[in-house]
């Protein structure tokens, strides 16, 4: 694979499927989903500690353009571990070490593009593409994206209750998002627990 120009991106696709372990239960949207990643973000609340708390998943930035139904999403992994940045100058011989703190982390981020469309003939299936950057997997975004739907789980479990008609008890499914690649990433409602489980 040839090296990427500083002006060029890799991009990874996946389909997005909305799932339920339960025949019947209603799907959310992406839309829905989408509405619940954005509302986590816009509180500073979609980040989640990994390895340890020696790292952290970060959801940097969302945006939404309606008039093309895709959300973009901004995934950051920011490295307590790693090492200084450095850049040199071969031709002059120098370089520069940017110290960091003992708080700080080396960030690298990964774009990931969601449409809010259905495909057309799979009506719980949404089009995804991710930014192939190294450090910042599928399984990342996965884990993250996971992580801030438990997160609306905890803080308020009655919005993923819905009535199950047939036998009148409520259940409380959890979202996932899951993804195997290179051909699917699946979001999923997920019926049984007490919590959202990773597909």
């Amino acid at each position: 694979m040839a090296l990427l120009k500083n002006s060029e991106r890799s991009f990874y696709f996946f389909d997005c499927e909305v799932v339920s372990g339960v025949a019947g239960a209603p799907l959310p949207t992406m839309e829905e989903i989408v509405g619940i990643w954005q509302s986590y973000y816009s509180k500073d609340r979609a980040i989640t500690p990994i390895r340890k708390n020696t790292a952290h998943l970060v959801l940097g930035d969302l945006r939404i353009d309606t008039s093309k139904d895709i959300a973009t999403l901004l995934i950051r992994l920011s490295d307590l571990q790693a090492p200084n940045a450095v850049y040199s100058d071969v031709q002059r011989g120098t370089y520069k070490e940017h110290h960091k703190s003992a708080a700080e982390g080396s960030d690298m981020g990964a774009h990931v593009l969601v449409s809010t469309v259905p495909e057309k003939g799979s009506p719980n299936v949404y089009l995804a593409m991710v930014e192939g950057v190294p450090g910042v997997t599928y399984q990342e975004v996965r884990r993250l994206l996971n992580r801030v739907l438990r997160y609306q789980y905890h803080d308020d479990p009655s919005a993923f209750e819905f009535d199950d008609i047939i036998t009148r008890f409520k259940n409380a499914p959890g979202f996932a998002v899951g993804m195997e690649y290179p051909a699917r990433m699946a979001v999923a409602c997920v019926k049984t627990g007490s919590r959202a489980m990773i597909a």
